[in-house]
Formats: C-alpha cells, structure tokens, sequence
C-alpha cells in the first residue's frame, strides 16, 4: 500500500504534480485525474490514497500523448498527427518549463532571444541529431562542445577519416597555425575527406583556424599549401597592428545570409588570431571585421560557412550563429 502525502508548508502551487500524475479513474465513460485542484487552496490534493509509486512514461497511459505535450500546463505544446513533430503555440507558452522537465530525451531547450519559449528540435521518439566535430590535436574542443550540447545536440569529437566522411553535419573548430593543422589533418588522413564532404554539399562549420586551412595557400609559416576548397590566400595582418588581433570586434554583414538570423549588423564576436583571408572570389564575404583594414571574418558558399572569429567564445550572440547553423544544417530553416 502506498499513500501520498502533501507538506503544505513546501507546496508552492505549481500543479506539477497533477500534471505528472499517471492514474485515472473512469467514471461514466469520463477520465479522471487522480490529482485535482482544489479551489481557493493553491496545493492540490489526491483521490487516490492507495496507489503504486509515481512512475512518468514516455507517453500518457490514457491519451498516448508524447510526454511534453502532457506535461504542457497551458495547452502550448500540440503534435501533428500526421508528421508527429510536436509544435509549440508562442501566444499561450508561458514559459513555465514543463515540458523540459518532461522530455525524457533532453531535446527541448530554452529559445534565449525570445526569452520564454521551449523549442524542441526533435519530435519525442527521434534520434538526436548527432553533429561531427573534428578532432585533429589541437584542443579547444570542450567550449565547441559544449555550446553544441547547450543547444539540444549530440557532439561526436572524431578523428576517424571514415565518421567524417559519413558525418552529415561537420565542424572544424581550431586554435593555432594554419601550417601545423594541415599537417595534423594529413597526418590522420583527414584532408581528402573534408574536400570530399564540402564538394558533397554536406553543412560544413570552419571556426577560425577552421576557416583558414579551406584556402589554397598560407603565408605563415614561409608559406605552405592548405586544402584549396575556397580559392584564396591566407596572410599576415598588416604591420604596425597589435598582433595577434585579440578580443572583441564589430562583424559588419554583407550578405542576407540565415546564419545570421536575429543577429544585428554590427555585432560583436570574440577573435583572436595573427593571418586573415583572402579570398579571389569576393561574393563568398558574408560578413567584413575592420582591424587595420577591412578584412573578412565570414565566408558562406552553400552549405559552407566558416567564421575567422570564435562563436563559442562569444556569448548569447555566438550560440545564436551555431542555432542558425544547425537548424539550417538539420532542417533546412
């Protein structure tokens, strides 16, 4: 036998446990909650004095709802009977959070640049979408994870040639030389598959050194031979500059670009690096940084985007770019 007990003292009318609440009692063909409210109290109180243990299920025993929509204390969240995605209704959320605390998978996250809102980037009973970030030595990988990880995606850290090449979403984030990383990436026998993969058309991310190895040629290092995906050369900033360019810097776009989706003109990002790209083809600047000169600090061609700056050192503004990314990498938004 099992009974339930409330301490009032701690209640502090949240409903939740009405929402979780697994047994119902038919009555006339209706179903009943076990839990109810009880007006003008703000705790609720149980029908049910002998009952088994609470248990939460993927899905409602009664209305085999997904778990978020029947936790959903407002009616926000609904799922389309044909496709199964669950959509939420912006107008009735109040951001109460429910439906985080009951996903089972760990998909839903909170919208920051609306403040309130739960999105859910994968419908209840899908696989989580699984992102590659390469992994070539260099470190610097934990805050690339992490923001991945923030944002309802499963990072897989490789350097195995074969997952990227099946990998259908790629990052190449980086810190150090241009030279030393292709290096690396010959090394493990990582080049031909990055060529392949963006000749593919397959969502390829390149953060800072990430962005630099995809030009034909470096000047660092005396000069050395990169992946020649993008057409271009890598060279020094001018001298006379404070070197490396360390710090925050104004990211001036130039072209109406997805990845930059609720993300002003002008915005500040986090850069810290010596060489800056050239590329011969000057449609592929997405967006122009001023140190010295203008120089470019986004490149986007398809499905290929690379920032000379580091959105993961970047706050609120550089996880929105890696959203953009990958809800365009994942879905096509």
């Amino acid at each position: 036998m099992k009974r339930i007990y409330i301490k009032e003292q701690f209640c502090i009318g949240c409903h939740l446990c009405e929402v979780y609440c697994q047994v119902q009692h038919s009555r006339s063909g209706d179903i009943i909650k076990a839990f109810k409210k009880e007006s003008p109290r703000p705790l609720p109180r149980c029908r049910v004095e002998e009952r088994e243990p609470l248990a939460f299920s993927l899905r409602c025993q009664h209305c085999d709802e997904p778990a978020c929509v029947y936790a959903c204390l407002t009616g926000a969240l609904s799922r389309d009977a044909a496709s199964g995605l669950v959509t939420v209704d912006e107008e009735r959320c109040t951001g109460c959070w429910s439906c985080i605390l009951a996903c089972p998978f760990g998909a839903i996250r909170q919208d920051t640049s609306r403040g309130k809102m739960a999105k859910c980037d994968l419908c209840v009973g899908m696989e989580m979408k699984e992102v590659a970030i390469i992994d070539y030595g260099a470190g610097n990988l934990r805050s690339v994870v992490n923001a991945i990880t923030s944002l309802g995606y499963r990072p897989r850290i490789t350097s195995s040639p074969a997952e990227v090449l099946a990998a259908q979403v790629v990052i190449l984030p980086g810190v150090g030389a241009a030279a030393t990383t292709m290096a690396s990436l010959e090394k493990l026998g990582l080049a031909g598959p990055i060529r392949q993969l963006i000749a593919d058309g397959r969502p390829f991310l390149g953060v800072c050194i990430g962005l630099q190895v995809l030009f034909s040629t470096t000047e660092e290092g005396g000069g050395h031979d990169c992946l020649g995906v993008i057409s271009g050369r890598v060279k020094k900033l001018p001298a006379g500059l404070k070197i490396p360019h360390m710090g925050w810097n104004q990211v001036q776009q130039r072209l109406a670009h997805p990845v930059f989706n609720g993300i002003e003109d002008g915005a500040n990002f986090y850069f810290v690096h010596s060489y800056y790209v050239v590329p011969d083809d000057k449609s592929l600047v997405a967006a122009e940084t001023e140190y010295g000169l203008p120089m470019c600090s986004v490149i986007a061609r398809g499905n290929l985007v690379a920032t000379q700056f580091h959105p993961e050192k970047s706050g609120q503004l550089g996880l929105k770019m890696y959203d953009n990314f990958l809800r365009l990498a994942v879905g096509g938004e």
